[in-house]
């Protein structure tokens, strides 16, 4: 494989491939980006137990090693010869379903911490998956001054995370053990703009103090015993736009001070506790939120003056909401640039507000669907500004109102409301 010094990307997975039988002479000639796995497509053998010389690799700019379930270590067979030139221009790192990678103290996925530093300065990009024993990220990654991207998924054993100053994404997803993310006191992760938390069961909090001038998106999903977002976020995370969060059911109120002030969308799904608590969220002080989402709550009002929402909000989507009858005249009150309205499964919703609905001065877009006890739109109430209608899934929906629509419609689109269409193609042959 030495001679193979243009190579840049290799992906192996899960072969039967015996390194001691090289490719021939015709396969490398043919296939300037040459790939194990389309040598051997269709052959999963989980029995290898170590990799050729890819250290002997110079141009090796993407590696992805997954499904090897009996490599302990990444040795000096590895390598290769030239230990301290090896893989010098090595950009993204892949590694799946490797069980055994990484087993003890001494090793990073089975690379001794000692040749982190030589041997993957160039890497910008690092995702692990799938790997049972790995506990703990070492610090020696903080050397990796060009890491922009880590991607760490299913490592069931991943207890802490220490989050280094350089990296722009951050996602966990599914490491059911993790318990802390820390940094390090005192640094500002200045390059960090996106970070993604989920499914990660065990975890209880951020970091006290997460300063990230440049972090735009945060999703924190099926975090069942967070109970707290950063501290003094409208400080510490300024740039701020979108905050999503799910199913953290322990998680009672936003940080003191607020969120911060830039933020743009705010998307709540299945946190009651939270909801509860939200006439302290203070709302009302972000001039720039511009869409507000929520999703799975057993209140049975909605919009009302505890929710505090900026009057200069565009989008709202109430969703899953089973216990919710009727929205009320003051829910709707004050939204005066409110452009898109979307209601969605709300099984008990039986009207909707004709005066509240004519008071959506710059209303462009309404969506209904899923709302089964709702018969018919308001008589009178649609506001002028209507461009585009959607009703779907109503069994019970019966009527368009009889003076008609608005004469501003677009575009109206009507699904799976079978009294409806019936209604109409009657109506339609009888003219």
């Amino acid at each position: 494989m030495g001679r193979l010094i243009n190579l840049r990307h290799l992906d192996i997975r899960g072969t039967c491939i015996s390194w001691n039988i090289p490719p021939t002479e015709k396969q490398v000639a043919d296939s300037p980006t040459f790939l194990f796995n389309k040598v051997c497509r269709g052959c999963i053998c989980r029995d290898c137990d170590s990799l050729p010389a890819l250290g002997q690799l110079p141009s090796l700019k993407h590696l992805s090693v997954s499904g090897m379930h009996r490599i302990l270590q990444l040795t000096q067979e590895f390598y290769g010869s030239d230990l301290p030139k090896s893989l010098p221009f090595l950009a993204t790192l892949r590694i799946s379903g490797c069980p055994k990678l990484g087993d003890g103290q001494v090793a990073m996925f089975g690379i001794h911490l000692s040749l982190i530093h030589q041997n993957f300065m160039s890497l910008q990009k690092l995702r692990i998956s799938d790997m049972t024993n790995l506990v703990e990220l070492p610090s020696e990654l903080c050397g990796l001054t060009n890491l922009g991207e880590l991607r760490i998924s299913n490592c069931a054993s991943l207890e802490i995370i220490r989050i280094q100053d350089g990296i722009d994404t951050l996602e966990v997803e599914r490491c059911g053990n993790l318990e802390a993310l820390t940094t390090a006191k005192g640094i500002h992760l200045k390059f960090l703009q996106s970070m993604k938390i989920s499914g990660c069961e065990n975890l209880t909090s951020f970091p006290q103090k997460l300063a990230a001038p440049s972090l735009k998106y945060l999703w924190v999903y099926n975090c069942q015993k967070l109970k707290a977002l950063p501290d003094f976020m409208h400080e510490l995370l300024p740039s701020l736009r979108n905050l999503w969060i799910s199913n953290c059911p322990e998680l009672e109120s936003f940080p003191d001070g607020g969120l911060p002030f830039n933020k743009d969308i705010l998307d709540i799904s299945t946190c009651e506790n939270l909801i509860k608590g939200r006439e302290e969220w203070g709302l009302q002080r972000l001039p720039y939120l511009r869409c507000f989402r929520i999703y799975g709550s057993d209140e049975t009002s909605i919009l009302d003056e505890t929710w505090k929402l900026p009057s200069t909000i565009q989008i709202i989507t109430i969703e899953c909401l089973p216990h919710l009858k009727t929205l009320s005249v003051k829910a709707l009150e004050g939204f005066k640039s409110l452009e898109v309205l979307e209601i969605k499964h709300r099984p008990q919703l039986q009207s909707l507000p004709a005066e509240g609905l004519q008071g959506l001065t710059s209303l462009a877009t309404l969506e209904i669907e899923d709302c089964g006890q709702l018969k018919s739109l308001p008589e009178v109430g649609l506001p002028s500004s209507l461009s585009v209608l959607k009703i779907s899934s109503f069994p019970q929906f019966q009527s368009l109102p009889e003076n008609g629509l608005p004469t501003s419609l677009c575009r109206v689109e009507i699904n799976d409301c079978a009294l409806l269409t019936s209604r109409l193609q009657n109506k339609k042959d009888e003219d």
